[in-house]
């Protein structure tokens, strides 16, 4: 069953799609609250800037529903395109750059590596969070 969830950590929020169970495996609570896109973001992040996250770039950008906008691509093309294309305001070069003040970190890497990336991007958190 594929189920939309979303885990609030104080001032950040990661949108992710939970494919199975091994969140809890791993740690990571699972936590359900309600989030509406009226509100400004100063600060989105995008692990994976492919097609789904470049879109998701671009309709945040377009819409004016971020201030700033971080990549967080696999290669030098994705990151060249995504710049270019102006799916993102800037590439980070890692986890801990890239999710450092987000106010939302939007998880589109591939399905196998979804989990990993997740956990990664819990341990940049900052403390408290």
């Amino acid at each position: 069953m594929v189920a939309r969830e979303k885990l609030r950590y104080h001032h950040v929020t990661i949108a992710v799609i939970v494919l199975d169970t091994q969140w809890q495996d791993r740690g990571i609570p699972i936590l359900r609250s309600e989030h509406t896109l009226s509100e400004r973001w100063n600060k989105v992040c995008i692990v994976g800037v492919g097609l789904l996250g470049g879109s998701i770039g671009l309709a945040l950008r377009s819409r004016g529903l971020a201030r700033q906008v971080f990549g967080i691509c696999a290669t030098s093309e994705s990151e060249a395109l995504a710049m270019a294309t102006g799916a993102v305001n800037d590439i980070a070069q890692d986890f801990a750059q890239g999710c450092k003040d987000a106010d939302v970190v939007v998880v589109c890497a591939p399905v196998k590596t979804i989990l990993d990336s997740i956990a990664a991007i819990h341990c940049c958190l900052p403390d408290g969070a």
